[in-house]
């Protein structure tokens, strides 16, 4: 089996976590480099202004505002990217989150939150892109790592 590289003539670039930082600034250079890129973030504003500074690029950012802890939310997000842009073929797992708890007053609420972003957020997106990806043979998967 040949490794598969994702490329821009292939389909979609997908980032999660997209509002912000890293995933910002992949989306950026993915739209740069002529992918069409679905961003997922919560923050709908952030991701209209995403979209607009990548109005002049060869490529584009099309904005779909999801939270990456709603399982239903990111079937919903993966069938709607596919449907009205294409299919998947890049999908970069990048939302995460840091909520601090002290050593001395650990709060088991702050763990829960950040594996629920950061591992389970994951896990929910990867579910139906992966089987998508299987359906049209081919997908390329990178995933980023938070605290």
């Amino acid at each position: 089996m040949s490794l598969y590289r994702a490329d821009p003539k292939d389909g979609v670039a997908w980032i999660t976590g997209a509002s912000s930082g890293i995933g910002r600034q992949l989306a950026l250079d993915l739209a740069r480099d002529g992918y069409t890129v679905a961003a997922t973030a919560r923050n709908e504003a952030r991701l209209a202004t995403l979209s607009a500074e990548a109005a002049a690029f060869k490529g584009k950012i099309v904005p779909y505002a999801a939270d990456v802890t709603n399982p239903a939310a990111m079937d919903h997000a993966v069938a709607a990217i596919e449907s009205s842009l294409g299919p998947i073929v890049l999908a970069i797992f990048n939302a995460g989150n840091y909520y601090p708890t002290r050593g001395d007053h650990l709060v088991a609420e702050k763990f829960v939150q950040t594996y629920e972003i950061n591992v389970f957020g994951v896990m929910y997106g990867l579910v139906p892109v992966v089987a998508r990806m299987e359906a049209h043979g081919r997908g390329q998967v990178a995933i980023t790592g938070s605290v």
